[in-house]
C-alpha cells in the first residue's frame, strides 16, 4: 500500500498560518506565525503523520466563495513550496452550497476516495480526512 493521502478542507482562516480572520493578513506572535491545520498536520513533528503523506487533495469552495478559496489556496502552495516541497496538492473545487453540511462533506468525501483509486502511488490508498480542527479519520478506499 502506497502513503497515505490527506483529503483536507481548505480553512479559510487558519491555512496555512493562522489569520486574523477568514481570508485575511495572517497573525504575526512574538514566535512567528502559528502553523494552520494542514501544515501542523504535514510538517509538525508531534504529528503522526509528519513526513508520511505526499499527496494532499485539498477541498475548497467555488462560486460566491472562489475568490477568497483561491487567495488562501495560492497561499498554501507557497507556505507547502518552503515546508514541505515534495508533497504534491490537488485542488478540487467544491460545488454544494452549505460547507458545513457534514454527511455532504462525508458522502463527497468517499465519492472522491472511490474515483481517485489507484492515482496515488499507482495501488491501493488509504485516505486521512480532516475535515475540521479535529483528530483526523483514517479511511481506506
Amino acid at each position: 500500500m502506497s502513503a497515505p493521502v490527506l483529503l483536507t478542507w481548505l480553512a479559510t482562516r487558519n491555512d496555512p498560518y493562522e489569520r486574523v480572520k477568514s481570508g485575511g493578513e495572517f497573525r504575526e506572535s512574538p514566535g512567528g506565525r502559528g502553523l494552520g491545520p494542514t501544515l501542523s498536520l504535514l510538517v509538525d513533528p508531534a504529528s503522526p503523520y509528519a513526513n508520511r503523506i505526499a499527496d494532499v487533495v485539498v477541498l475548497r469552495q467555488g462560486g460566491a466563495e472562489a475568490e477568497i478559496h483561491n487567495r488562501v489556496y495560492n497561499d498554501l502552495v507557497e507556505a507547502m513550496a518552503q515546508l514541505a516541497p515534495t508533497v504534491q496538492l490537488h485542488s478540487h473545487v467544491w460545488s454544494h452550497d452549505n460547507p458545513t453540511d457534514h454527511a455532504a462533506l462525508l458522502i463527497g468525501c468517499e465519492l472522491l476516495c472511490l474515483a481517485s483509486e489507484g492515482n496515488f502511488g499507482g495501488g491501493r490508498s488509504s485516505f486521512i480526512c480532516r475535515l475540521e480542527r479535529q483528530p483526523c479519520i483514517p479511511y481506506g478506499c
